[in-house]
């Protein structure tokens, strides 16, 4: 209703000009088209308002919730960027420290690998000289064994 009395206004000063400046007055034709415009547009408003406040009520709902989800996006990227940064930075803080603990691992590494391989070598070692003298030994008795049937043959 706060719009009814700019309209009337304006649709007064279009009859006025419609007139021409002319003292003969509006002609009555123009002051029924007048109305029928002021009914046409008092009656649009009257049955859509309802209807076109809902709807951009209903845009500015959507405009808003979209609005707080793209903000509740935004924030959490934000959160996310700040812990890669702190990881990244704790890693590039750590880096050198954890390089040298893996040196420090691959030298203890392979110490024992030295370690072990010394005392398969002298596994290995001590079982040719074991078998070496189970040869030796076996050898002897056969010689032995040997010389014995040639003595006996002899005889």
């Amino acid at each position: 209703m706060r719009f009814l009395i700019p309209i009337l206004t304006l649709i007064a000063s279009v009859n006025a000009i419609a007139a021409g400046g002319r003292d003969e007055g509006v002609p009555f034709v123009v002051v029924y088209q007048t109305i029928n415009v002021a009914l046409l547009i008092g009656l649009l408003y009257l049955v859509t308002r309802k209807k076109v406040r809902a709807y951009f009520t209903s845009r500015l709902e959507t405009h808003e919730q979209a609005k707080k989800s793209a903000q509740q996006a935004f924030t959490e990227a934000q959160e996310r960027h700040a812990e890669v940064t702190k990881k990244l930075q704790t890693l590039q803080s750590e880096e050198q420290t954890t390089i040298e603990k893996a040196q420090a691992e691959a030298m203890l590494l392979k110490s024992k690998l030295i370690q072990e391989a010394e005392q398969l070598a002298s596994n290995i070692l001590a079982d040719a000289k074991k078998t070496a003298h189970y040869e030796y030994e076996k050898a002897k008795q056969e010689l032995r064994a040997e010389a014995f049937e040639q003595a006996l043959s002899l005889a």
